[in-house]
């Protein structure tokens, strides 16, 4: 079965390989995860931790170089997507379902990521927070990955407020 069957119409949508959605496109994806690996030196033995990792888009592909990969994410329908498709993959991944504002560091981390400019919209207090967990987790000499947006890109853009019951099927 398609993994995108069972999460309705919108969240197809926002998985389609060839669209940017709530998600970029595949080749997009790609592109990051072969400068991700390159960059940052990931391989067997080495550990990531991504905060919103969404359907698990960027951190399958990082599980299947051999990194240890945590992935923490509320929302159990994108959870579900990203562990089936570590499952069809034969791909351990440790997931946690959970506003990422309130984890805490548990170990040292070689890369923690934050990918589609999930920063940017917390409030200074969450921001500081979030960063302060980053920190501990990298205290290490890890390295942190922040996906923002460009102050010439911020600058384009409006405030906004969407929400729903159920925004996208829950994904």
């Amino acid at each position: 079965m398609d993994g995108r069957a069972y999460l309705g119409a919108d969240a197809a949508v926002s998985l389609d390989p060839d669209a940017d959605g709530a998600s970029r496109a595949h080749p997009a994806i790609k592109s990051s995860l072969d400068w991700i690996v390159k960059r940052f030196d990931l391989g067997p033995g080495k550990r990531v931790i991504d905060f919103g990792c969404g359907p698990g888009l960027y951190t399958t592909g990082l599980a299947e170089c051999g990194v240890a990969v945590t992935d923490i994410d509320f929302s159990r329908r994108s959870l579900e997507h990203a562990r089936g498709a570590a499952s069809r993959a034969g791909l351990e991944i440790d997931y946690i379902e959970m506003d990422y504002r309130s984890y805490r560091a548990a170990g040292v981390a070689d890369l923690v990521t934050l990918i589609y400019c999930d920063l940017c919209p917390l409030a200074p207090a969450d921001r500081h927070a979030l960063l302060c967990t980053f920190r501990d987790l990298i205290s290490g000499g890890g390295h942190l990955l922040l996906d923002v947006v460009s102050r010439a890109a911020f600058a384009k853009k409006q405030a906004t407020t969407l929400f729903a019951e159920q925004l996208m099927d829950g994904f």
